[in-house]
């Protein structure tokens, strides 16, 4: 699954053993996932961080699912 366009960057983590994952959520913005592995953490929100549009809720659900899938 792929959107098309708006998006940038490329970042790659080897995952091993001091790995960790947590969600902040706030009242008056989207909330931003973070993956942390050793030294390393990355935090991962939609652009318009305002308002939620449909894209990134799809993102999401396709994330969950895949995650589910493992």
């Amino acid at each position: 699954m792929s959107s098309e366009g708006g998006s940038f960057g490329f970042i790659g983590v080897h995952v091993g053993e001091s790995w960790r994952v947590w969600c902040d959520s706030y009242a008056a913005t989207t909330p931003i996932l973070t993956i942390g592995a050793g030294q390393v953490t990355v935090h991962i929100s939609i652009a318009r961080r305002e308002e939620i549009p449909a894209e990134a809720v799809e993102f999401a659900r396709e994330l969950a699912q895949q995650a589910e899938s493992l």
